[in-house]
């Protein structure tokens, strides 16, 4: 009997608008890094489709739930099945959608004007990014290649930066929305210096991928050097807006 994801509808258009959005990145980023020709991605098409709009489905249910503290995703599970299913589902992934459902608890408690820390942002913002790592990681399971944890984690503040800009640019429409974004945040926490501690933690970001590179292999090391500088060449930083008044509130 085949599992219900092959025959029943699970996730939404929207979802998988959204999911199509990230993987034309996914694929301009990661498929050009490992020369892997974008022609293959439709060998993986339905894999890296569904995962990740699975993942948009469960965002969006915890976006409409900002509100209630108890709210589980059942397409969790869903997501679950699926990488079982695949043969893809292992302890490095669970660990990466873990870290996803943990961005979920802190997106809740920081809109529900909870007290919270600085660190917590940080940690928020690195979780947000728990989908492109999922995505990351079934590259290599899907190329049949073992893990490589220092490059995996060399990515990690580049994932972050990326995020830092996509909420300069949504804060505004996030600010209506009452959902998680890094610069809300930190006027939450800096109403009076907010505009300089965000410029602080994306360099603190930047120092992070400089120390990450460190102890890859020189070739790599230069090699995903040249990749974030030609990145934020094409694509920089947007200007951190003044903060919104009602945040501050």
């Amino acid at each position: 009997m085949k599992p219900s994801f092959y025959l029943h509808p699970t996730i939404s258009y929207r979802s998988i608008e959204k999911a199509g959005i990230s993987l034309e990145l996914f694929i301009q980023v990661y498929f050009r890094f490992y020369r892997i020709s974008a022609k293959r991605f439709f060998k993986y098409f339905g894999t890296f489709v569904y995962t990740e709009a699975v993942i948009y489905q469960i965002d969006e249910e915890y976006e409409e739930n900002i509100n209630n503290k108890n709210f589980k995703s059942e397409h969790l599970q869903i997501l679950y099945d699926f990488l079982h299913e695949k043969s893809l589902f292992d302890s490095e992934i669970e660990q990466e959608i873990l870290c996803g459902m943990q961005y979920y608890a802190l997106e809740n408690k920081m809109c529900q004007n909870e007290s919270f820390s600085f660190e917590e942002v940080k940690l928020a913002n690195q979780h947000k990014c728990f989908d492109f790592r999922v995505l990351h990681r079934l590259l290599y399971k899907l190329a049949n290649v073992p893990y490589d944890e220092k490059l995996i984690a060399a990515f990690c503040p580049i994932e972050m930066l990326g995020n830092i800009s996509d909420d300069i640019m949504q804060y505004e429409n996030d600010e209506q929305r009452n959902v998680y974004n890094t610069y809300r945040m930190i006027i939450k926490l800096y109403p009076n210096d907010s505009q300089n501690k965000m410029q602080e933690y994306i360099e603190e970001l930047k120092q992070m991928f400089y120390d990450s590179i460190k102890i890859l292999r020189w070739r790599l090391r230069l090699k995903l050097y040249l990749y974030y500088k030609i990145g934020f060449i094409l694509y920089p930083m947007p200007k951190i807006p003044d903060p919104i008044l009602k945040t501050i509130g």
